[in-house]
């Protein structure tokens, strides 16, 4: 008799065990669904206030969103900065592949050789192809970069000035760097450097030098003709 009810309270307490494993499962699934729900919640209501343009605060950053809203928000310029990375590369390749198939020749040969009109559009095409990757390629360099910060938790700060780039720039250029100020800034240093580059090449400098000669010319005769 002692065995019997021995078993059957090791029975019941196994029971009771299994029942309780399984709520504790239950409350666990339950509350990852509910976290899965509400993430994705917050990453619609994200995607939905951002796929219309009026509804954006111009001024609104990335440091004024809640813990929640920031990382939806990362979430999805991820999947973006994904997607346009994929779009490009295939891009690449399609011109890539132009380039190759394209002939060096020009065309095909025929017994007076290949005409000089010909032979200059194939080398303007492959000299443009190879403009458009290097564009390409540069692109590729910024969404990478920009998915570096957002796994280093520094994506949305402008690189210049430190300051945070407002959401709706981020929302239109998913790798932007700068802030619109400092993107100002950097592209003027940008002309000024290529400028400079230009003056250094003879050729360049004293065409440049011609035209600041004739544009002088020009102001004395108008200054006689109105004398």
């Amino acid at each position: 008799m002692r065995k019997k009810k021995k078993k059957t309270e090791d029975k019941s307490e196994h029971a009771t065990n299994e029942k309780e494993a399984k709520q504790k499962e239950n409350t666990l699934q339950s509350n990852a669904m509910s976290n899965f729900e509400n993430f994705n919640k917050v990453t619609n209501e994200v995607n939905n206030s951002f796929n219309k343009e009026e509804n954006i605060n111009p001024n609104l950053k990335i440091t004024d969103l809640s813990q929640e809203e920031r990382k939806a928000f990362l979430q999805l310029q991820k999947e973006r900065l994904l997607d346009l990375r994929e779009q490009i590369l295939e891009q690449m390749e399609g011109v890539s592949s132009e380039v190759l198939r394209s002939k060096p020749e020009g065309g095909e040969s025929t017994g007076f050789g290949v005409h000089q009109a010909d032979a200059g559009t194939d080398v303007y095409d492959r000299d443009f192809a190879f403009s458009l990757l290097s564009q390409e390629n540069d692109s590729l360099f910024e969404i990478d970069e920009s998915l570096k910060r957002i796994e280093e938790n520094s994506y949305g700060i402008c690189q210049m000035c430190g300051k945070p780039i407002p959401i709706i720039r981020l929302q239109a250029i998913p790798y932007a760097r700068f802030d619109i100020d400092c993107q100002r800034q950097f592209e003027k240093e940008k002309m000024y450097q290529l400028r400079k580059r230009w003056e250094s090449v003879p050729q360049f400098a004293d065409t440049e030098e011609l035209l600041e000669e004739e544009h002088g010319e020009e102001e004395e005769e108008k200054k006689e003709k109105n004398d």
